[in-house]
């Protein structure tokens, strides 16, 4: 609501016009009948599962460790973390992966470049709106391509409650984009994190330890988005 009011707020009235919403509606609607919808050349797409689960899916990952490109994780916000070792095949079959994580609030997850076998995912839903949002526990780390997944401690305080997002670089060094405590990062694997972007470290406004999203190019330049800076 906060940045709505911010985008849509009309400066002469001190509020947003909630009736002109309809208008712009109108607007765009009329745009986009006058635009030719052509699907793109060559891509189809086609419902991959699993369909006999429901809840918000937020994070997905590609295994590195499979040459094929047949085994991908799925994170579900409300149902934890989900793997499939045959994503091409009409039917893939999908596995829950522990049903007994001490928190199945899974918000994104990662693997490491220079090390396929090390991937993290983080929990905790905030953010998007939705008054359902799951508080999380952390970050998991597994060191042997996802045989068996360990809780980080360094990340069990009020800090990592609500993990965005993650990114990780090609020296293993990982970031946490919280919604609470800023941009973390570790450079230890997980052990000890640093805020590096947020409220007091010279980015003025208190929302900026409100950390959305980041990433990480092929470049190593880093990329973060908060409530007021990006």
């Amino acid at each position: 609501m906060e940045r709505d009011i911010k985008m849509m707020k009309d400066p002469a009235l001190g509020y947003v016009p909630t009736e002109r919403l309809i208008e712009a509606k109108r607007y765009k609607d009329e745009l986009l009948q006058s635009q030719t919808n052509a699907a793109i050349t060559g891509i189809n797409w086609r419902q991959l599962g699993p369909k006999n689960q429901g809840g918000r899916s937020r994070a997905v990952l590609v295994d590195a460790n499979d040459i094929t490109g047949n085994t991908v994780w799925v994170g579900s916000v409300g149902g934890g973390l989900w793997k499939t070792t045959n994503i091409s095949a009409a039917e893939p079959v999908w596995v829950p992966v522990n049903d007994l994580f001490d928190n199945l609030a899974v918000t994104s997850i990662i693997q490491d470049p220079s090390n396929a076998a090390i991937m993290y995912f983080s929990t905790g839903e905030s953010g998007y709106g939705n008054s359902d949002a799951i508080r999380g526990l952390g970050v998991w780390k597994t060191t042997n391509s996802g045989a068996t997944w360990s809780q980080l401690t360094s990340t069990t305080g009020a800090n990592f409650n609500r993990c965005q997002r993650m990114a990780i670089n090609s020296t293993g060094i990982v970031f946490v984009a919280t919604a609470t405590a800023g941009l973390q990062r570790s450079a230890d694997g997980g052990a000890n994190w640093t805020k590096v972007l947020g409220a007091g470290l010279g980015i003025t406004g208190a929302g900026n330890n409100f950390c959305y999203d980041v990433d990480v190019d092929t470049g190593g330049n880093i990329f973060y988005f908060s409530r007021l800076h990006s």
